[in-house]
């Protein structure tokens, strides 16, 4: 009876928290707006200038009210940002018909030249470090000291 009792409270708080709705802890920032490529584009850019997204953390936590310290809200800010990523992929996801296959010059742009590359990547120092470079350099003699202290 006790659990029937506390299971009504439960769904009596859910339903007015539903009513009422949850607080928004985070605005929503100009360019996540939407998920257009004008907008992943200029996000995009946005990350990768060195330190501003940092900064932008720290502007928001320091004049934000929250529970949250400094390395939790650089976590929430990530897994936002990754989240506005995730739904531009998707976005475009949408616009291909649902079991189409690749075409070959997708493949080939980016799956024979990405093997070519990691290939490239792994053989070509053998091939740099294994040419014989000048003139040889033959072991005439050696001397070796040991000595116990």
């Amino acid at each position: 009876m006790v659990f029937f009792g506390f299971y009504c409270l439960y769904f009596a708080l859910s339903a007015l928290q539903i009513k009422v709705g949850i607080p928004e802890l985070m605005q929503s920032y100009f360019m996540m707006d939407g998920s257009s490529s004008k907008h992943k584009w200029f996000f995009k850019g946005f990350i990768t200038l060195p330190f501003l997204f940092e900064l932008r953390v720290l502007i928001d936590w320091s004049f934000t009210r929250t529970s949250l310290g400094l390395f939790q809200w650089f976590k929430l800010c990530q897994i936002q940002n990754e989240l506005f990523h995730a739904k531009s992929i998707m976005k475009q996801q949408y616009k291909k018909q649902i079991g189409l296959a690749h075409g070959f010059t997708s493949k080939c742009l980016y799956g024979i030249m990405s093997i070519i590359m990691i290939l490239g990547l792994l053989i070509m120092p053998l091939f740099i470090y294994s040419v014989d470079i000048g003139s040889p350099n033959p072991i005439t003699s050696v001397k070796i000291n040991v000595y116990l202290q």
